[in-house]
């Protein structure tokens, strides 16, 4: 851990000019690569260096803000931050962006606890109960039901708060903008392997289910030159595909996805479907090769994804793609997906709260939302009203309305989102005994002692 950012230099293009801006490794897109990408995957953020911007000699509330940040929004985060002093003369803000991800929260830490932290940051969804448990930000329920609020708590997706509000109801942190996960899917490959069914025609006759996403995945694959599905190693993705089989991975804070039936049965069906070959985990791909470029690179039929690879898609004339809701294993035509978000929270020191939360505020709500999500096309609004049609306008891709749904019924998680690095361990784990080559494939073995490992982990982390 570190307690100052570091400043490297950033040769990535922004999200929004055909690059996504992120490091993996061995092709895996793990959950930390969402979170790289801005707020979890959700608005692209911004590379300023380490010096914050706005401020300003004028008299008045004088607040900071933070957050992760590389060079995808940076230019937007100034100008916002620029706009709202001109609409709030009154208050001067300094926005200070840390450009490593894996920096940011450490340094937050070491700011908190020596008095120096920014009035309002942005916190990750796994930090965010650390901070709560430190009583280092302040709730936030009585100020977003006041008169100076720019949105309420009902205005936003009401499974997007996860860890950020508590069980008895009490908020902690407020939704930046979010990114609903879906496939999307290769009409040109799909064409080529002698498939005229289009997926999203399907879904809306009420038949996207399980079989025939395999049958098209299986038919595809045949050539083999092309994948079917791209499966990506990330702990939300496992429990996505569990909700679609009618599973319950959790029960509260406990994990159960080793005793629930219909989870240990979407697990082998991953397993089961990644061995056949109709499935191609991006862990097995070459060095250096991603699954998004496998689908750019009209070499794959379905990638798992947010809206975050809409700016890359579109800017390669030879794609053809659209999107579709996960296909279910149910007599449902949806079931909850995985929304990728990250929160803004206020330091429960700030001397400003009033200047605090007007940011907070207004930077979350639809006009905040609307303004910084405008150009960027890679995230999706979490306030239900005022700015959908960013999403929805000029119909690219056509499904852009699955988008909405899936942020509407989705969630973010579960407890083990409370627990530092746990995720991350979790999905070392699958992939060291289910999805690599040679894997020894055990998947009840594997849920055993995953649920264990998870459980014991929560319940430490609850105690310590």
């Amino acid at each position: 851990m570190h307690d100052n950012a570091r400043i490297e230099s950033d040769s990535t293009q922004p999200l929004g000019k055909g690059q996504i801006a992120m490091e993996r490794a061995g092709g895996r897109f793990t959950r930390r690569d969402f979170l790289r990408l801005g707020g979890a995957g959700v608005a692209g953020a911004s590379l300023l260096g380490l010096y914050g911007c706005g401020g300003g000699g004028s008299s008045g509330a004088q607040i900071d803000w933070a957050s992760w940040a590389n060079s995808g929004e940076a230019t937007r985060f100034r100008e916002y931050t620029d706009k709202f002093m001109q609409d709030h003369p009154d208050i001067q803000v300094t926005y200070t962006p840390t450009p490593i991800y894996d920096d940011y929260h450490p340094k937050i830490l070491t700011q908190l606890n020596g008095g120096t932290a920014p009035d309002a940051f942005y916190a990750g969804d796994i930090w965010v109960a650390q901070f709560i448990k430190n009583e280092t930000i302040k709730p936030l329920n009585k100020l977003m039901n006041g008169p100076n609020s720019a949105a309420k708590p009902e205005d936003f997706a009401d499974g997007l708060w996860g860890p950020a509000r508590l069980d008895d109801g009490t908020i902690y942190g407020v939704t930046v903008d979010c990114n609903p996960t879906v496939l999307w899917y290769n009409k040109g490959v799909l064409e080529e392997a002698g498939i005229s069914d289009d997926p999203r025609q399907i879904y809306e006759s009420g038949e996207w289910k399980w079989d025939v996403l395999l049958q098209m995945s299986e038919q595809v694959a045949s050539s083999g030159n092309t994948n079917g599905l791209m499966f990506e190693n990330g702990i939300n993705w496992f429990y996505s595909w569990c909700r679609q089989n009618g599973g319950k991975p959790f029960d509260g804070e406990t994990c159960v996805f080793n005793e629930d039936a219909k989870s240990v049965e979407a697990f082998q069906w991953m397993y089961d479907n990644i061995e056949s070959g109709a499935f191609t985990y991006a862990g097995n791909l070459p060095t250096g090769q991603t699954s998004d470029a496998q689908f750019n690179s009209n070499r794959a039929a379905f990638v798992q994804a947010g809206r975050w690879v809409l700016p890359v898609f579109k800017q390669n004339t030879s794609l053809e793609y659209d999107v579709v809701p996960f296909p279910t294993n149910t007599d449902n035509d949806m079931e909850p997906g995985w929304v990728a978000t990250a929160y803004m929270v206020m330091n429960n020191q700030t001397e400003n709260e009033k200047a605090a939360f007007e940011f907070l505020t207004n930077f979350t709500g639809p006009e905040g939302q609307s303004f910084r999500l405008q150009e960027s096309g890679n995230a999706v609004p979490s306030v239900l009203q005022g700015a959908d049609d960013l999403v929805t306008k000029g119909s690219d891709p056509e499904g852009s309305q699955y988008f909405l749904d899936v942020r509407d019924s989705g969630i973010v998680g579960y407890a083990d989102l409370t627990v530092p690095g746990l995720p991350e361990d979790i999905q070392d784990l699958f992939e060291k005994e289910l999805w690599l080559k040679n894997a020894p494939g055990d998947v009840q073995a594997t849920l055993d002692g995953a649920a264990q490992t998870i459980n014991q982990r929560i319940e430490e982390n609850r105690n310590g």
